[in-house]
């Protein structure tokens, strides 16, 4: 080969690398923007204003494309709607008394009381007690038209922008609300697209630690596996996954990680079986699901949400099923997997990431 055409491939070699690495820089950036927004949306269906604060402050920082700069910016505002209307829950039920009965959907109810972020109403003839977490929806939006005119056009954009980003919201009341803001000479046109926007699963309740989940989720019974050219290479968790105080396995990876991990669970799976697990503060992209205990390129795998939820995912007589969120979630097969393959439990983990296994439960079908 002359010298000129060496110069000439080397040149094209360099130029499809570089092409490569910008394509690659390109869809990661994207996922990382993609996994802002969603934090975001987690944080606010959850009613942790302090983390939407902290989640719109992060997704600021990659600020740079058009569609991102506008979705975010959307966010920010209906973000900014969320916190008056939940300023307007405290206000309302500050202004109730003893004797005050309110009307929630058709049942008529009786305010108790409201104290340290407690509020107790006698519904049926029975106490019942909410916290901010646990307020039904219609009974936070009562609330908050008790300083709020229910009527004004203005106020129903507060409505629903709760009813959109909230995980027991609706909707399709979000709509009609800002429908009738609309009609009422409010311009929301801009909040529309938050309607068709992918909505965080509801929240789920951490079950307390019993010894047994404890042991489970000791860090003797996990480890990492780094994929190389040769197969699977297993690597020690390092403080990158570490049981905390509650007995929680939580996981923090670098952001200059190198290598995409696996989180494996070190119990076996054979024949039929059900894991049942809850997950925190995933990351969108993140996947969940069977692999091969040895060096085999197969498995079968879930493609997780962002979010905090319980996952159950299972084999019976070599049919997969998962629900996340208890709604249902395709299992892909990789490679040359088999129904019936023996294998481990496996969660896919990329820099930066942060999430906890919060509970884990293995049990035979």
């Amino acid at each position: 080969m002359s010298p000129l055409l060496r110069h000439l491939v080397a040149s094209v070699f360099v130029s499809c690398l570089l092409a490569a690495a910008a394509v690659f820089g390109a869809d990661k950036d994207d996922e990382e923007r993609a996994n802002a927004l969603a934090n975001v949306r987690v944080a606010a269906a959850s009613r942790d204003m302090a983390a939407v604060k902290e989640k719109l402050a992060a997704a600021g920082k990659l600020k740079g494309k058009a569609e991102y700069d506008a979705e975010l910016l959307r966010l920010e505002e209906l973000c900014d709607y969320l916190e008056k209307f939940w300023q307007a829950v405290d206000r309302g039920v500050k202004t109730l008394d003893g004797t005050q009965e309110l009307m929630i959907g058709e049942e008529l109810v009786a305010f108790v009381e409201y104290e340290n972020g407690t509020l107790v109403l006698r519904v049926k003839g029975q106490n019942r007690s909410y916290s901010l977490k646990t307020l039904p929806a219609k009974i936070a939006l009562t609330l908050s038209q008790q300083v709020m005119k229910p009527d004004a056009a203005a106020n129903k954009v507060f409505f629903g922008s709760f009813l959109v980003l909230d995980a027991r919201g609706d909707v399709d009341l979000a709509r009609k609300a800002w429908k009738e803001a609309e009609a009422g000479g409010v311009d929301v046109k801009r909040l529309m697209p938050e309607l068709d926007a992918e909505r965080p699963l509801p929240p789920v309740e951490i079950p307390p630690m019993t010894p047994i989940m404890r042991n489970l989720l000791a860090e003797k019974n996990w480890s990492f596996r780094v994929k190389g050219d040769k197969g699977w290479t297993r690597q020690p968790l390092d403080k990158r996954a570490e049981q905390n105080s509650e007995g929680r396995l939580a996981v923090k990876i670098p952001a200059d990680e190198s290598e995409t991990l696996q989180l494996i669970a070190k119990k076996p799976l054979s024949g039929d079986f059900v894991v049942r697990l809850i997950l925190t503060d995933v990351k969108r992209g993140q996947t969940l699901g069977l692999m091969p205990a040895d060096s085999q390129d197969a498995g079968y795998v879930v493609e997780l949400p962002a979010g905090t939820f319980l996952i159950e995912i299972g084999r019976q007589a070599g049919e997969f099923k998962c629900t996340v969120g208890g709604k249902s979630r395709e299992v892909k097969p990789l490679g040359k997997a088999t129904p019936k393959m023996p294998g481990v439990l496996g969660l896919t983990l990329t820099a930066g990431s942060e999430c906890t296994v919060a509970a884990i439960e293995f049990a035979a079908r």
